[in-house]
Order: structure tokens, then C-alpha cells, then sequence
């Protein structure tokens, strides 16, 4: 009723196309710019997963350009070459997972982490991430 009463000229949006482009906008998840801006190899492109995780932002390779007769060439993102990882590019031949807590709220564990940072970086060079996090985890618990 409201809709016949208003003319078509006063409406922003006036077909079914724009209201459902005007939601997928809306609905589509962006990735932060922060993210975006982290230095990654060339010719990449950040995905956000929407998963919750270490893993969230997927670092893709351009792979090829489709041509679509009439219409602008259109890139096709290729398989996934790393992950960012709090702020920074982790290829995926030596992701590390970061398994430690989102803020920090004992003095002890603190501690430990201030002085561990440089061991872990040294131990992620000779074992996999499930393993230093494993050894850092007993040896935090053996100091506290």
C-alpha cells in the first residue's frame, strides 16, 4: 500500500535487483583493513574463512582471468598459499597455530611469555606448531 502511494522517482532503491544487491552488501562479510594491509607475496588476495580461529583469513594466488564475452575479464582466485595470523603472513608450509590465550591475565603466564618469545620462535624453525606449543605448554606448567 505505502509503495503505490510513493512514486517511483522517491524511492533509492526501486527494483528487486537493487534491494537484493543493497543485502549482500549488507550480509557479506568484509575483510578489515588492518588485515588487508599486511605485506603478502604479489598478485594475492585476502578471503575472510568466517570461521573463528587462527585460520580465519585465507591468502589466496590469482590464478587466471575468465573472459566473459561482453563483459570485463574476471579474475579466479587459486588455491590457498598461506594464512594471516595476528597481523602477520604465515606460508602454509610453516603455519604455526597460535594456540595461547586472547589477553593474558596472570602475572606468571606473562612472565613466562615475555621470556619464552624467542625460544618458540627458535623451536617453530625444527618442529611442527603442534609440537612447540605442546613442549611450551609443560614447561609453563612445570614453572608456574
Amino acid at each position: 500500500m505505502l509503495l503505490s502511494k510513493c512514486s517511483r522517482k522517491h524511492l533509492k532503491y526501486s527494483t528487486i535487483i537493487d534491494i537484493i544487491v543493497l543485502y549482500l552488501e549488507v550480509m557479506i562479510v568484509r575483510v578489515p583493513e588492518t588485515i588487508r594491509k599486511v605485506a603478502r607475496p604479489v598478485n594475492t588476495v585476502v578471503e575472510d574463512s568466517g570461521r573463528d580461529g587462527p585460520n580465519r583469513y585465507l591468502v589466496r594466488e590469482r590464478s587466471s582471468i575468465r573472459y566473459v564475452p561482453g563483459g570485463n575479464p574476471q579474475p579466479k582466485n587459486g588455491k590457498v598459499i598461506g594464512h594471516i595470523i595476528d597481523g602477520v603472513y604465515v606460508p602454509v608450509s610453516r603455519q604455526s597455530s597460535t594456540n595461547e590465550p586472547d589477553m593474558l591475565s596472570f602475572g606468571g603466564a606473562a612472565f613466562v611469555k615475555s621470556v619464552t618469545d624467542d625460544i618458540v620462535s627458535d623451536l617453530l624453525e625444527i618442529y611442527p606448531p603442534h609440537v612447540v606449543y605442546t613442549i611450551m605448554a609443560l614447561v609453563s606448567v612445570r614453572i608456574l
